[in-house]
C-alpha cells in the first residue's frame, strides 16, 4: 500500500509516493555500503519537495538545481547551511555546475590526465 499525496504548483501538480522515499534512502545507503562509496564520493540532485527526504536523510553532497520547485528552495533558505549548492541552471546544466562546484569534473579530469600520461609513458 502507499501513500498519495497531491501536490499543486501553478498548473503543475506532482505526486509524492511516501513510501519510495524510504524505500530510495535506504537504496541509496546500501548501495554506498555495497560499493563501498564514502560520502564524499556521492552526489544527490533533487528539483523538488519529494527529494526533501533524501537532503534531509542522506549526509552526502546535494546539488539543487537552478529550477527547483519552491517547497524545495524554500527548505534550502530556510536550513542551516549544509553541504548544499543550489545551482543557477537549470535541469542537467544545473547538476554539471554542481558536481563542478563540488570538484567532481576537476577530480574526472585529473584522472582522465593521469591515465593519458601513463599510457604515454608506457608507450
Amino acid at each position: 500500500m502507499f501513500t498519495v499525496e497531491k501536490n499543486y504548483v501553478g498548473s503543475w501538480w506532482f505526486s509524492h509516493f511516501t513510501e519510495f522515499l524510504t524505500i530510495f534512502v535506504s537504496i541509496l545507503r546500501s548501495c554506498t555500503i555495497l560499493l563501498q562509496f564514502s560520502g564524499d564520493r556521492t552526489i544527490i540532485c533533487g528539483d523538488s519537495g519529494n527529494d526533501l527526504s533524501m537532503f534531509q536523510n542522506v549526509p552526502s553532497c546535494g546539488i539543487i538545481v537552478g529550477n527547483a520547485q519552491p517547497e524545495l528552495l524554500e527548505w534550502h533558505h530556510n536550513s542551516p547551511p549544509g553541504k548544499r549548492y543550489l545551482a543557477k541552471s537549470h535541469f542537467a546544466a544545473g547538476i554539471l555546475e554542481g558536481l563542478d562546484y563540488f570538484g567532481f569534473l576537476s577530480r574526472s579530469q585529473e584522472v582522465t590526465n593521469a591515465a593519458s600520461s601513463a599510457v604515454w609513458e608506457n608507450q
